[in-house]
C-alpha cells in the first residue's frame, strides 16, 4: 500500500491523528470530483473563519499578525484570501465540472433548443474527445469519461453519449448532505475531545457497536430494524429531553436556560468487500 509520503514527514501523534480525520474528508473529495486546488483553497479560508473564532472565544484581539501565528498562513495570504471573501466553488472549479459547464453552455455541443446535445463517442475524431480537449489537452477523455459515468453524470446509448443532468451535481447535489455531515462532524469531534479531557464530572455518551461476519442475505433485515429501533429510541429521547427545555415545557421561576443538548444516531451496513492487490 502507498505510504503517501511518509518517508518525508514526521508523523508526529498529532498528524497521525489529523491524518485519520482527513481519510473520509478527502475520499469525500474524490467522490465530489474536487481538486486538491480547491480543497487548499477552501482548508485556507476554513483556519482563518476557525481562528478568529477561537481568538474571539478566548478574548483576544483579533488581527492579521495573531492570525498568522495561530494558521501559519502568511500574512500577505491572509490580506489576500480577506479581500476574497470566501471562497465560492463554482462548477468550473473541476475538470469534470469545466467538461459538463462547456458541454451544457457551448453553442458547439448544444441542440437547436440549446440543450445538450448527444455527443458521439467512438473514434478518434468524436464529440466527446474534441469537448474533453477543449478544456484539457493534459487528460486522456478515457478517464474523463470513466469518472462521469461513476459519478452518474453520462449515459452511454445508442446515438452516443448523454448527460443526464441539467444541474451542478458536482457542486451542488450533495450540498445539503455535506451541511448535515460538516454538522454531525463538529459535535462528535466535541464530544471525543472532551471525553478524552474529561473536563466535565459526567461524560457524553460516546458508543461504537461493530460486527464484521453478519450474512449479507441478512443485511436488509438490519437495516430495518436499526431504522425502526432508531425511530423509538429517538421520540424516549424527544419525550425525555421535553420535560426540561423551557420552550417546550415553561416554568414560572426563572432558572437558567439556554443549554443545547444533542443527541444523534445512525447506521451503516455494506457488504464484504474481495481484498484488493497492494498499491507497491
Amino acid at each position: 500500500m502507498s505510504k503517501g509520503g511518509d518517508d518525508t514527514v514526521a508523523w508526529t501523534k498529532p498528524l497521525k491523528g489529523i491524518r485519520a480525520v482527513l481519510r473520509p474528508i478527502v475520499r469525500l473529495c474524490l467522490r465530489r470530483a474536487t481538486t486538491i486546488q480547491d480543497f487548499v483553497r477552501v482548508a485556507k479560508a476554513v483556519f482563518l473563519e476557525v481562528a478568529e473564532e477561537e481568538l474571539r472565544l478566548r478574548g483576544d484581539k483579533v488581527n492579521i499578525s495573531r492570525l498568522s501565528v495561530l494558521t501559519g498562513i502568511d500574512r500577505k495570504e491572509i490580506m489576500r484570501l480577506n479581500s476574497e471573501g470566501q471562497p465560492e466553488l463554482e462548477e468550473p472549479g473541476s475538470l469534470y465540472g469545466r467538461v459538463m459547464a462547456m458541454w451544457r453552455h457551448s453553442r458547439r455541443f448544444q441542440t437547436k433548443s440549446g440543450a445538450p446535445r448527444v455527443l458521439t463517442l467512438e473514434g478518434d475524431d468524436s464529440e466527446f474527445r474534441e469537448l474533453v480537449r477543449l478544456v484539457s489537452a493534459s487528460i486522456s477523455p478515457g478517464t474523463v469519461l470513466y469518472e462521469l459515468e461513476k459519478l452518474g453524470q453520462v449515459q452511454r446509448t445508442k446515438n452516443g453519449l448523454k448527460l443526464l443532468r441539467d444541474a451542478a451535481p458536482l457542486a451542488t447535489d450533495h450540498y445539503k448532505g455535506d451541511l448535515l455531515l460538516g454538522s454531525e462532524i463538529e459535535t462528535l469531534s466535541d464530544t471525543i475531545e472532551e471525553n478524552v479531557k474529561r473536563d466535565t464530572a459526567v461524560g457524553h455518551h460516546q458508543l461504537r457497536t461493530e460486527y464484521d461476519n453478519i450474512l449479507q442475505r441478512e443485511l436488509p433485515q438490519i437495516r430495518m430494524w436499526f431504522l425502526e429501533e432508531g425511530k423509538l429510541f429517538h421520540r424516549r429521547v424527544r419525550e425525555f429531553l421535553s420535560k426540561f427545555d423551557l420552550d417546550v415545557s415553561p416554568r414560572k421561576n426563572e432558572e437558567k436556560a439556554g443549554a443545547k443538548v444533542v443527541f444523534s444516531s445512525f447506521s451503516w451496513t455494506t457488504e464484504a468487500e474481495e481484498p484488493e492487490d497492494e498499491i507497491l
